[in-house]
């Protein structure tokens, strides 16, 4: 049981988090109700068998799901991968990046992961790290020229395009415990952003600090390594 809340708990603040702003929190609320109240043994929730009382419960968790479904995305449900300063570090070379489960993908850089580049080409102590910075600054740059990088711009044909988020995350509407003055903490809090934008969507962590894997972990997001240069 103990374990079952500690779950339920990050699902709820998840959930909370992505409709938040919506008209469906009070039915979300009474959902949730719904499953919890026999956990809790609330309302003499052991009136009738267990099965019945099972199927409830996933009926409830079914239609908090649907939610999700009525939110509105302009997106075709492509994968969009997040990507944190050390994975663009890791491989630059963002043409190249393929993942066996997402295709096709769009690469997200948010502002938090800019910031950090434009610091490290400055001030990073490891020269190799501050040309690495300037140079995927200067790419950036690049791919500007191709379109609109705020709606998107492709890198490979029917592959990967990027897209580049103007806006710093809210956090008033995302996890109580995320930090705005931590980078990782705000790369967080964009993910979740572009998750409630695009609720049809994959969206996936992309890093190979293993600080913010346990972060997406203990969020329960979705993460996977950058592919190797």
């Amino acid at each position: 049981v103990g374990l079952w809340f500690a779950s339920d708990k990050k699902y709820v603040e998840i959930m909370k988090a992505l409709l938040r702003g919506s008209n469906k929190m009070g039915k979300f609320s009474e959902l949730d109700h719904a499953v919890t109240n026999p956990i809790e043994q609330n309302r003499d929730p052991w009136q009738g068998d267990l099965a019945a009382i099972g199927n409830k419960a996933k009926e409830s968790l079914d239609g908090q799901i649907e939610l999700l479904t009525g939110l509105y995305d302009s997106s075709e449900g492509e994968a969009l991968v997040v990507a944190d300063t050390n994975a663009l570090l890791f491989n630059p070379s963002l043409e190249k990046w393929q993942f066996a489960d997402y295709s096709p993908f769009t690469i997200v850089l948010t502002p938090s992961v800019i910031s950090e580049l434009d610091q490290h080409k400055v001030n990073h102590k490891v020269e190799t790290v501050r040309q690495k910075a300037e140079s995927l600054i200067r790419r950036i740059k690049d791919y500007r020229r191709r379109g609109n990088i705020l709606q998107g711009v492709p890198l490979v044909k029917g592959v990967s395009q990027v897209r580049a988020l103007a806006l710093e995350p809210s956090f008033g509407a995302s996890l109580s415990w995320l930090d705005a003055a931590n980078n990782d903490d705000r790369l967080i809090a964009s993910m979740i952003d572009v998750m409630r934008e695009h609720c049809r969507s994959d969206v996936v962590l992309v890093t190979r600090d293993l600080n913010l894997q346990n972060k997406a972990e203990f969020a329960g997001l979705p993460y996977v390594e950058p592919p190797d240069p």
